[in-house]
């Protein structure tokens, strides 16, 4: 790969890969990570698989460049065992409330994307992915997404109740600990990354 991103979730990582694709980059996103590179995710955070084996997957199918989850949580990984001059893109909000708030806006338009009054069925939905009615690559997709969440010291948020306001309130209200995180993440990488590598970039429209 030639560009690791390392932006947080809701930090501008759909227009950082539009842009990047206007650029002639080849991304794999969210979906494309599904695709073609949850399998080798899951045996790496398994301790099955090397990160050398996923950085070869990413290659084998011509990806120039990561975004999303859980890649941009195991950046420090893909970045040391990537060959010299390998460029990391941190996106960045204002602030961690502005941050928070786009966040938790999400969270909420997914929570309630689908749903009966208060019945979650996205919760319905993971559960049948966890035993892989839904196929084998979104069930690997969310058993890497669980492990990388809890190695990087978040709370189970991706784990709903069958009520949606429950849920809601489940991923809405560690407020501190999450923003917390945010700017313990963009901290370490800041202070680590060489700036002949990196790039910090604010990607809001002006």
């Amino acid at each position: 790969m030639k560009i690791i991103c390392a932006g947080f979730p809701k930090t501008g990582s759909k227009s950082a890969s539009t842009s990047l694709r206007k650029l002639g980059f080849k991304v794999a996103d969210y979906i494309e990570t599904v695709e073609y590179i949850s399998a080798v995710w899951l045996r790496f955070l398994r301790g099955e698989a090397t990160i050398e084996d996923v950085l070869a997957e990413y290659d084998k199918n011509g990806f120039d460049a990561n975004q999303d989850v859980p890649g941009n949580l195991k950046w420090e990984e893909l970045y040391r065992a990537s060959p010299k001059g390998t460029k990391v893109i941190l996106t960045v909000r204002d602030s961690d409330d502005v941050w928070w708030g786009s966040w938790c806006r999400f969270m909420e338009q997914e929570i309630r994307r689908g749903s009966i009054g208060d019945f979650n069925f996205q919760a319905v939905m993971q559960y049948l992915m966890g035993f892989g009615y839904l196929g084998p690559k979104f069930t690997n997709m969310i058993d890497a997404l669980n492990i990388a969440f809890l190695q990087h010291g978040f709370p189970e948020v991706i784990q709903g109740s069958l009520s949606v306001n429950r849920t809601i309130t489940q991923v809405t209200s560690a407020q501190f600990r999450f923003k917390q995180h945010y700017r313990m993440h963009n901290t370490y990488i800041m202070n680590t990354v060489p700036k002949e590598d990196s790039l910090v970039w604010n990607v809001k429209v002006k």
